[in-house]
């Protein structure tokens, strides 16, 4: 085949499968099936501003219609002004989406309501397509160092062996797929930064960052991966710092467009809330640092990472050969993967509610497709008898995430309170029956909002 055809032919087979899952979940044909849950609060800006001209949300109160309140979430303030929870990171990232559908709603006879089919099968498809460029942009850096074999099997199990694939198709409007393109374009342009500090590269940085950070505050950690791009011993450190004293009309042209994509958001705050700064968490929602829980994180049934997506312990494994031959991203991407699990896991809701898996790490594999096609490269330079059993177990566990993917959908992994128990005893099921929910663990979640992790009473009923 042509040079680099094989990680094209990656991208192809996971644009056709995600069409096809579209398709099959009837996520174009049903427009419930794409706004719903948190992406409400990630959706509204967009047609509260455009379509009802109010951003303060006081047409909810005097709408007759119960579906308008049904659609607008908000939080009342004490001043009496309504405010919204997420931040409009993604909504930014809708718009192109929103605007095109807000254009053909009423020509192709749909409500211009901003929630009718346009719009919904708009937002699936712009979502598929940022996720489809982040692996051009992946392609691109990961042909910098390795094969177009190893870029493409590396494509390919991140597409289509985690749980991206999940936030691709039956979630697509929730953060992770447009964070996962943001993170794949930070990386790309952390790169050529460092090798060619130019203007066009320090404004797309900071466009960059200030979408990440406004998608998911937390998300902010990222900076680490520029901060520390290069540093392959302490040394470094130094040099480092005097690379940023002699670039610094770059970094605060860096900062200065991070800051005008947060404007919008900050003005918001402001005209609504009197503060620049607000933390639109209102319902005791915040972290624990003194009590994380990164051993269920990782690894716990609930909704452990590893457990789900256990595909990716390859690319851990791959930091060490990172370590040995691409030491400029070793201390970058693992210090950001520690510190960023360490936040995640002290949320108070660190299993991150109703979700497949650990979705909170999903954007993180835009940085980890580096050390997992690290270690596929490695492979193919080990001995026979080691090579075979890695390759084996490379399958299954691809195929275990896949099948994972499958159960739940069938409900046979519970969205929020699997235990090892119900996994097992139903791990070649696709039906639950009343055994199944006796062996749920359903936390109670005012409890959890206190950092207090304790079980509700277990019923043979659907939760």
């Amino acid at each position: 085949m042509k040079r680099n055809l094989f990680s094209l032919l990656a991208i192809l087979v996971f644009v056709i499968v995600c069409i096809v899952l579209n398709s099959k979940l009837k996520v174009f044909s049903k427009p419930e099936n794409v706004i719903q849950h948190d992406i409400y609060w990630y959706y509204q800006y967009l047609p509260a501003t455009f379509i009802h001209k109010d951003i303060t949300l006081k047409f909810v109160d005097t709408s007759s219609c119960d579906m308008v309140w049904h659609l607008y979430l908000r939080y009342s303030l004490p001043n009496g002004n309504h405010v919204m929870k997420m931040s409009m990171g993604n909504a930014m990232m809708y718009a192109p989406a929103f605007f095109i559908a807000d254009a053909l709603a009423k020509p192709l006879g749909y409500e211009r309501s901003g929630y009718s089919k346009p719009y919904t099968v708009a937002i699936a498809l712009i979502s598929l397509l940022y996720v489809v460029l982040g692996f051009f942009v992946l392609r691109k850096l990961l042909l910098f160092y390795f094969s177009d074999a190893v870029t493409a099997i590396s494509i390919f199990i991140v597409g289509l062996c985690t749980n991206l694939l999940f936030y691709t198709t039956v979630e697509a409007a929730m953060t992770h797929a447009f964070s996962f393109f943001l993170f794949a374009c930070f990386i790309y342009l952390t790169k050529v930064w460092f090798d060619s500090p130019k203007w066009k590269y320090s404004i797309s940085l900071g466009i960059v960052f200030g979408l990440i950070s406004l998608i998911r505050p937390t998300n902010a950690l990222i900076v680490l991966v520029f901060l520390l791009y290069g540093i392959k011993e302490k040394n470094d450190i130094k040099r480092q710092f005097f690379i940023f004293i002699k670039q610094y009309k770059q970094i605060l042209v860096i900062a200065l467009f991070s800051l005008i994509v947060w404007m919008p958001q900050l003005i918001y705050w402001k005209y609504i809330t009197g503060s620049w700064l607000f933390w639109s968490y209102t319902d005791n929602e915040g972290f624990f640092f003194s009590n994380p829980h990164i051993i269920q994180f990782l690894f716990g049934f609930r909704k452990g990472w590893l457990i789900y997506t256990p595909v990716m312990i390859f690319s851990i494994l791959g930091f060490y050969f990172v370590w040995k031959h691409y030491r400029e991203y070793f201390f970058s991407i693992l210090l950001f993967l520690l510190i960023n699990i360490y936040v995640l896991s002290s949320w108070w809701c660190w299993w991150f509610g109703g979700s497949f898996g650990m979705r909170a790490l999903v954007e993180s594999y835009a940085l980890l497709i580096i050390p997992l096609a690290a270690f596929l490269k490695a492979l193919s330079k080990f001995k026979l008898y080691i090579k075979i059993p890695v390759i084996i177990l490379i399958v299954l566990f691809s195929c275990l995430s896949i099948f994972n993917f499958v159960k739940f959908r069938h409900d046979t992994i519970h969205y929020a309170s699997m235990t090892r128990e119900a996994y097992f005893k139903y791990f070649f099921s696709l039906q639950p029956d009343d055994g199944y929910w006796i062996l749920l663990d359903n936390v109670d979640y005012e409890l959890a909002r206190k950092g207090i992790y304790k079980s509700l009473e277990k019923s043979s009923q659907p939760h």
